[in-house]
């Protein structure tokens, strides 16, 4: 039966109500568990006083306000979110690690875009604290939660950002500015839809054990951890990822289902050696932010088997997604699967179809109409006029239909799987006044798949070290977003037009400024 999150928490309280709904660590650092009734009466708790803060503001609920959520991953966390969505405002949860002045951004951000924010404090569980009431918009950015029309490619228009919305995922900002995905809404129980057909052909039961391993804040983790909650999971959140406390979590609460990234995969391997009894009641694991080298994934098919290891591509956007199991990658090594529910195009520079085994962008469209999400601040993809979108990804088809992924040629770096914009990161940089231009590119790293580095030009008569500039980055980016190597070089290789030329090498980069 379809229905509300508020109705869908009551229907499990009444049906299962002492059952295990959510286990975690919470603040106080004791393990805590709560029951199908605890879960839905402070999730109740928590949208009524958000229903009362939000009737008296323009924009409430209905009106475009914006319920904004710390998102450590702790039982109390989760009540929190639930709350927001029960109260029927969009959602948006943010990462406890972010500087207060990363996370003032994004909440003016949001304010100016979709309306008045209200945030629900991390340390009183069911407080509101009123942090933006500004429910307008600033000028240049389209009305709030519409998106504008780009400039896009010739022959290609670009989607505005529907509506109403269900919740906000911050990705970071290709400009230095946030970027934030808004996914259509109001959330509601479906027991067709929820979880998605995907998530079912990939090992999912209703009522299993789930691990949520991911930052609530991070796409993957936080729909699953809502998915299963919805289809009576019992949820265990890993309070920090450590592959010998992922492993112990398995053992201990004989884990069915867990998502994954490639960065926890390799963590596992290098740091704890794990044997298949460790995941014997894993029936399925599904990774998914970034690609997964062959030796990483070859060691997990051994440890699991071909048929419970599954990987997906997709975005936060939802314009449609692939799957590929243990299996289909054997026979295929490389391949992120074939479109599930979704058709894959392969566009040149000019939109033109290009044939099997030839690089170009990749386009996606999802069966799944009008369940595309946007972007909040006039941003759009690029689109063709019958509906595949694209997030700037470049790969090719196999003559079977397989989705092979090419290296980015956006300047995106993928840490761990989380978004990194160079841009973000070299506005920090150009804060501190020694610097006076700076460049940041990925980096490889055993574990994360990259990590960030950064050249620096310093102004005459500066001499900070790196070790002071990452401080000084630290301070103002989450942690994964700060460089872990600063080196100093006398100019950065630039266009005419004055565009950094990331795929240049610096010339004359000093050996004493790496850090």
């Amino acid at each position: 039966m379809t229905g509300t999150v508020a109705e869908r928490l009551a229907e499990l309280a009444a049906g299962w109500g002492p059952g295990a709904a959510v286990v975690g660590v919470d603040g106080d650092g004791v393990e805590r568990t709560l029951s199908w009734r605890d879960l839905a009466a402070g999730a109740d708790r928590v949208a009524a006083r958000l229903r009362s803060a939000l009737a008296g503001a323009a924009g409430g609920p209905d009106g475009g306000g914006v319920v904004a959520v710390d998102a450590p991953n702790t039982p109390g966390a989760v009540v929190r979110l639930l709350g927001g969505l029960a109260a029927g405002a969009p959602v948006l949860p943010l990462d406890p690690r972010a500087p207060a002045g990363e996370r003032d951004r994004l909440l003016r951000f949001v304010a100016g875009e979709h309306g008045p924010v209200r945030v629900v404090a991390d340390d009183a569980e069911g407080g509101v604290e009123v942090v933006h009431t500004d429910g307008g918009h600033r000028p240049g950015l389209g009305r709030p939660g519409l998106g504008r029309p780009g400039l896009g490619r010739p022959g290609l228009s670009r989607p505005g950002l529907s509506r109403p919305v269900g919740y906000l995922l911050a990705t970071g900002g290709s400009s230095g500015l946030p970027k934030v995905v808004a996914a259509p809404g109001p959330v509601r129980y479906d027991p067709l839809r929820t979880p998605s057909p995907l998530m079912r052909r990939a090992g999912w039961r209703t009522g299993q054990r789930q691990l949520v391993a991911g930052p609530l804040h991070h796409t993957a983790a936080f729909t699953t951890c809502l998915d299963g909650i919805l289809d009576r999971n019992t949820v265990v959140l890993l309070p920090a990822f450590g592959p010998d406390l992922l492993v112990e979590q398995v053992r201990e609460h004989r884990i069915e289902w867990l998502q994954l990234t490639p960065a926890h995969l390799r963590s596992v391997l290098r740091l704890v050696d794990p044997a298949p009894a460790d995941f014997g009641t894993v029936r399925a694991v599904l990774h998914t932010a970034a690609p997964c080298d062959f030796v990483t994934k070859k060691a997990w098919l051994d440890l699991l088997g071909p048929h419970r290891l599954f990987e997906s591509y997709g975005s936060t956007e939802q314009i449609g997604v692939t799957l590929a199991r243990g299996d289909e990658w054997l026979a295929r090594p490389g391949t992120v699967g074939k479109g599930f529910l979704t058709q894959i195009r392969i566009l040149d520079d000019a939109g033109r179809r290009l044939p099997p085994g030839e690089v170009g962008m990749v386009y996606l469209r999802s069966g799944r109409t009008g369940a595309r999400a946007g972007y909040l601040g006039g941003l759009s993809m690029p689109c063709t006029p019958d509906g595949f979108a694209s997030v700037g990804d470049h790969g090719w088809l196999d003559a079977d239909g397989y989705l092979f992924l090419a290296p980015r040629r956006t300047d995106l770096i993928n840490v761990g799987g989380e978004n990194v914009y160079p841009a973000e990161v070299e506005a920090a940089l150009l804060e501190h006044p020694s610097v006076l231009d700076a460049m940041v590119v990925g980096g490889p790293d055993p574990i994360f798949g990259a990590v960030v580095q950064a050249r620096v030009v310093l102004a005459d008569g500066g001499r900070p070290s790196g070790t002071e500039l990452i401080r000084h980055c630290a301070s103002r980016l989450s942690p994964y977003k700060v460089p872990r190597r600063v080196s100093f070089v006398a100019d950065l290789p630039r266009s005419a037009a004055g565009k950094l030329e990331r795929w240049r090498p610096a010339e004359r980069e000093r050996a004493d400024g790496v850090h």
